[in-house]
């Protein structure tokens, strides 16, 4: 772009530099410009050809048929085939016909006004053109608008671009305060689409309804705004609208908010199940005049008068399912969004809300609805097809795994690893499975020279999964990229995976530490093994003191756990917090592990997994100024409840470990540091602190809900459950309980707790028939194990 020194375009600025491309005959017309090659007899013959057939079309479409004979012959007259020249060497042809579409017999006099518009004398564009073009406005955008503006396209021009720019060509504040906001003008093309000679009009009502003179948002934005609308999500809906655009904005609205701009019936139910208005937004995407209609639908398919979730939403709520994943599923399917719906969900279950086969078959594979939304998301109106396309993939007719799925189970992969790596794909999920399966196995399932060189070197296809998670499409050339990072071209492992290798670190610890890297694996995987180890393969000091300290690979890979693209400073931050300059420990590590608190380096890592950067934080929660610890960790140190316990059921809680620490020990303790009723109920019916941990292990940030839930259902609402369990003395006692049937239980404590005792007993704490078989035909050990894997398949 040719500009002076105030930022001015210059008169010799070609329009089509910034007015983007209109029709491939233009870039050709440009490379035959620029072509010295060529003699300039043929290219003379094809400029002509080329002008002829762009003429013809652009009569053709300015013109009626009745009058496109008279309009033609202007065209191949000197006067009309000059202009035409000006307007076809600048790329604006197409944008020009547009505009003057519909000019019928005065075809001639519309273009002409037009034409002088946009050129001058010289066929120099004006301020119209590079107005437009010096602000990054491309005539494209301007000409969806005015479309069909026809005879009248002189005058319609003028008015938008009176609107838009003053006397010394400054954007308005009707340009200024939509950009301000989020809104480009792409957008507001997309919505005013063909309001011709009424898009000034149509574009001051939208305006007015959004911004106020001083351009401030109105309520309209500003109740959208609060329930996390923007702009942007709006003006996706209102693709298409036009003129009746206003219109379409507010009967949305009025269908969401009330007069004092409260969320209605409809957006309260939806916030219910965790469904925010942008992604309803997302959903709506293009249904323009139909968005309220499609709305309506929609949420009348999910929820009755009353605001209760109808037979659709319980299926699959008891699938695991939420409506935050079906609306990224059904994203963008706009005016269909509801048949889009229920496609998919016939395809799931049955007239009575049971699974149909093919659920039942990804699950019985390990793959839950959840997976499944995660890989459809945005395939909207062909998420059904999608599905099917991929569920064939995997099984056959009768729902066993082909041959896809026998090689991957061979090589250590589940459909969970695949689904996750999957995720976001769409409707290309099929091409991104097939592209990756035939990278990693040959034609009659056999591992390829890829899946050999991983498996000689301990690395499964679920360590490889965990690391290209979510890396969608472009999984295969994430993993090539990975792949010929680890191996030379003979197979042979290199530098970033010997060095590993041979400090101890087994490729499960860098995976997890790798986890969720995705496409920028590659990079990730060198920056760490760079901080690690130096030029020759020794270890360098980020990872020397920390095993000098006693820690031990794992340890540090289950501190740095999900650090992804991190993981290199991660560790340098976690360095710098735990050893000075000299490789000494700190206060924020010598307090940890010094005697009467002895959190091991295991203790530590596990409690600040996927939390490292809250490190310091957490030190001092637990610690004061003088390295004494405060009532966060003292008080459950009294109670001979550890630093490996509380690590066991704090584990998972990431970066809000400092608040998880503070809301278990509120439940678990008084302010006075007496322990409250909720633990103290605990105690006396035999659990003790270690029984505890088992049960609630990686509860994380809701080990004390769940804690106080557990509580609530045992000793409030069914005090009677446990003394049901304890009177079958010979199968069951407070340790079995905890440390086999309900360990690990975490944040399903209540549920598996209640489906234990409902396959055991009835509500009068009779045995059932199948708990009296288990015990006639077993001995206890299996019995539990059966009981165990009872209550987890659900």
């Amino acid at each position: 772009m040719s500009m002076d020194h105030k930022g001015n375009i210059g008169k010799n600025y070609k329009i089509y530099n910034v007015m983007d491309s209109e029709g491939r005959e233009n870039v050709r017309i440009k490379r035959l410009h620029q072509d010295n090659d060529e003699p300039r007899r043929i290219k003379s013959h094809k400029l002509h050809h080329l002008d002829d057939e762009a003429k013809s079309k652009f009569a053709q479409s300015v013109a009626s048929k009745l009058h496109l004979e008279k309009f033609n012959c202007f065209l191949y007259c000197h006067e009309g085939s000059k202009m035409f020249e000006v307007v076809y060497e600048n790329q604006v042809h197409c944008s020009m016909s547009s505009i003057l579409c519909g000019a019928g017999a005065k075809a001639k006099e519309a273009f002409v006004d037009l034409y002088n518009l946009w050129f001058d004398k010289n066929g120099n564009p004006t301020k119209y053109l590079l107005t437009l073009a010096g602000n990054g406005i491309k005539l494209p955008n301007m000409s969806s608008i005015l479309n069909g503006a026809g005879t009248k396209a002189k005058t319609a021009y003028e008015d938008l671009y009176n609107l838009w720019f003053d006397k010394k060509g400054k954007p308005t504040k009707y340009l200024l305060t939509l950009e301000k906001n989020g809104v480009k003008l792409l957008n507001m093309s997309s919505i005013l689409n063909g309001t011709g000679t009424k898009a000034k009009a149509a574009y001051e009502d939208l305006y007015y309804i959004w911004f106020d003179n001083e351009g401030t948002p109105t309520k309209y934005l500003q109740t959208l705004e609060k329930n996390g609308v923007n702009l942007s999500n709006v003006s996706s809906i209102l693709s298409g609208t036009g003129t009746k655009a206003r219109q379409a904005f507010e009967n949305l609205y009025n269908l969401w908010f009330d007069h004092e701009g409260n969320p209605t019936r409809y957006i309260l139910s939806l916030e219910r199940e965790g469904v925010s208005l942008s992604n309803i937004s997302n959903v709506l995407h293009g249904s323009g005049n139909k968005a309220k209609q499609a709305f309506e639908d929609l949420h009348n398919l999910w929820f009755d008068r009353d605001g209760n979730p109808t037979k659709y939403l319980q299926a699959l709520w008891k699938n695991g399912v939420s409506l935050p994943n079906v609306s990224s599923v059904l994203h963008g399917t706009g005016a269909k969004a509801k048949q889009a719906f229920v496609n998919l969900f016939n395809l799931w279950f049955d007239s009575n809300g049971n699974p149909t086969k093919y659920l039942l078959t990804l699950e019985k594979n390990g793959v839950n609805l959840t997976n499944v939304s995660s890989i459809l998301s945005g395939t909207g109106v062909k998420s059904d097809q999608t599905f099917k396309d991929l569920y064939h993939l995997w099984f056959d007719d009768e729902g066993n795994p082909t041959k896809y799925l026998n090689a991957l189970d061979r090589n250590g992969a589940t459909l969970h690893n695949i689904s996750n790596i999957l995720h976001g794909t769409g409707s290309k999920a099929k091409k991104a499975f097939e592209d990756l399966y035939n990278l990693w196995f040959d034609r009659h399932g056999n591992p390829t020279r890829y899946l050999q060189a991983l498996e000689n070197n301990g690395v499964n296809l679920s360590n490889i999964s965990s690391i290209l998670s979510g890396t969608g499409v472009k999984a295969k050339q994430a993993f090539l990229n990975l792949f010929n990072l680890w191996f030379d071209t003979d197979g042979n492992p290199t530098k970033y995976l010997d060095n590993f290798t041979n400090a101890g670190f087994k490729i499960n610890n860098l995976s997890g530490s790798l986890s969720g890297a995705g496409l920028h694996a590659y990079s990730a995987l060198k920056d760490f093994h760079e901080t690690c180890f130096d030029e020759n393969g020794n270890k360098t000091k980020y990872l020397g003191d920390f095993m000098e300290a006693g820690f031990k690979m794992r340890n540090i890979s289950c501190a740095l756990c999900s650090s992804g693209t991190n993981s290199a400073s991660t560790l340098k931050k976690l360095h710098t917090i735990c050893f000075d300059n000299e490789g000494n420990s700190t206060k924020y590590l010598k307090d940890f592990t010094k005697p009467g608190i002895n959190f091991r380096p295991r203790d530590l890592c596990l409690i600040l997994s996927k939390g490292a950067d809250n490190f310091t934080k957490f030190h001092d929660i637990c610690f004061d100024e003088r390295g004494n610890p405060t009532k966060y960790l003292s008080d459950f140190i009294k109670i001979s409840f550890t630093p490996n316990l509380l690590s066991r059921v704090l584990h998972g809680a990431g970066n809000n470990i400092c608040s998880a620490l503070k809301d278990f020990h509120e439940v678990c303790f008084n302010v006075d540091g007496s322990i409250t009723k909720c633990l103290n109920d605990f105690i006396k019916a035999k659990f003790t602190p270690y029984n505890l941990s088992k049960i609630l292990f990686i509860s994380g940030s809701n080990a004390a809900s769940v804690l106080l839930d557990f509580h609530n259902l045992c000793f409030i609402k069914k005090k009677c459950y446990i003394n049901h369990f304890l009177a079958v003395k010979e199968v069951f006692d407070i340790n079995k309980l905890s440390n086999q049937l309900l360990c690990g239980a975490g944040t399903k404590t209540c549920s598996v707790f209640q489906k234990l005792h409902d396959i055991c007993f009835d509500n009068e704490g009779n045995l059932t028939e199948y708990f009296n078989t288990l015990t006639a035909e077993h001995e206890t050990k299996i019995i539990l194990d059966l009981l165990y894997n009872s209550t987890r398949n659900t």
